[in-house]
């Protein structure tokens, strides 16, 4: 099963220890191996400590964690079950599934919609802080993992979160016409997209100056940053988007270094 990190600490890590392990095999100063080694505990040490620092996930969500990472996402792909990739490392993880629940609650979102839903779990974190008569748009293209957070939603009986089948523009389109606007957006669905939802975002006045838009992944692995790593189009695509939106006065914008890169963004007026 695919246990690919996305997150920058994460990448560091494992290539340190394998240029550790390599630096083992020959003579070499120890001192140069000790200092490696602190490296490496460095890079595990951010997001150890983030966890261990962060409030514990409810037992809902532990489940749905423990659901998602033991779940045979490959096979289900090699068996043409899923529609496409998917991967347990695509779940947003404890802390940014409170920082998204803290979110909900600082604003007191009672719309909120979701580009990407995967197996529900950052939908569900969310959830938990929802005011009364608050719901959750969940949008997700592939039919697989709509089923998978289908059952779990429905054996936890939540019924705040409505999910929406198909792709993420074709479902903005059509909340269009349905006169809404959302206290809090979270982007997480096809990264080379992220400039065109933001568009519609506004163009069809489904945020305004008080909703909150939440973007992840915006570091994608370090590829829009890192002059050494393999970019490719989402990666060119997502580096112009966080320098548009910085320098944008039309937005308030902060990246936070946040798993795999955080952003937070609200229009100025």
């Amino acid at each position: 099963m695919s246990q690919k990190t996305y997150s920058p600490y994460g990448i560091i890590s494992e290539r340190l220890k394998r240029i550790y392990s390599e630096l083992e095999k020959v003579p070499i100063d120890k001192s140069l191996l000790y200092q490696l080694y602190g490296c490496i505990s460095l890079a595990d040490g951010v997001e150890n400590h983030l966890e261990e620092s962060t409030s514990p996930e409810s037992e809902n969500l532990s489940n749905l964690s423990r659901l998602t990472f033991e779940h045979d996402w490959d096979l289900a792909l090699e068996k043409k079950k899923s529609s496409g990739f998917l991967g347990s490392q695509m779940l947003c993880g404890h802390v940014e599934g409170q920082f998204l629940k803290m979110l909900v609650t600082i604003t007191k979102a009672k719309k909120i919609l979701e580009l990407g839903m995967f197996s529900g779990y950052s939908a569900l974190a969310m959830a938990e802080s929802l005011p009364k008569g608050g719901e959750i748009y969940a949008c997700e293209h592939n039919p697989y993992a709509i089923k998978f957070a289908q059952k779990i939603f429905k054996k936890i009986q939540e019924n705040r979160i409505k999910i929406k089948n198909g792709p993420a523009l074709e479902t903005l389109k059509k909340l269009t016409c349905k006169d809404i606007i959302f206290d809090l957006v979270f982007i997480d669905a096809t990264k080379s997209q992220y400039p065109e939802y933001l568009e519609i975002l506004i163009k069809n006045s489904l945020i305004n100056k008080n909703s909150l838009v939440c973007i992840d992944n915006t570091f994608l692995q370090g590829k829009v940053f890192s002059k050494l790593e393999n970019t490719n189009d989402s990666s060119k695509i997502m580096r112009k988007f966080n320098l548009n939106i910085a320098r944008n006065p039309k937005f308030h914008a902060v990246m936070l270094p946040l798993r795999d890169g955080f952003t937070l963004l609200k229009l100025n007026k």
